[in-house]
């Protein structure tokens, strides 16, 4: 369980990096291709870490991680740090889609 928390601490990294607004104006071909990828990425991107997440939820409830405070506090902020990735990504996601749909 420890390898698999680091390496989900690592992958949640890899899928998250910043990326840079988008803008609203008129769109040219090549832009709403570039954001048509995006969006595909980004869609990728939240699948991963809902497999993550599914992950770090099961091992909260493992009775031998439940019973240890220590382990369960840094399986509980790996988890809180991938839902508040997937929540960012759903923003960037919707903003997006509304600026290929203007």
């Amino acid at each position: 369980p420890a390898e698999l928390r680091s390496n989900d601490a690592a992958e949640i990294h890899n899928v998250t990096a910043d990326r840079p607004a988008v803008s609203t104006s008129k769109l040219s071909k090549n832009q709403k291709s570039q954001l048509e990828n995006r969006i595909k990425q980004i869609e990728s991107e939240i699948a991963a870490l809902e497999e993550i997440v599914s992950g770090l939820s099961a091992q909260m409830a493992s009775p031998e991680i439940a019973a240890d405070f220590a382990k369960l506090n840094a399986i509980a902020e790996e988890h809180r740090e991938a839902e508040s990735k997937i929540r960012d990504l759903y923003a960037e996601w919707e903003t997006s889609a509304d600026a290929l749909n203007s």
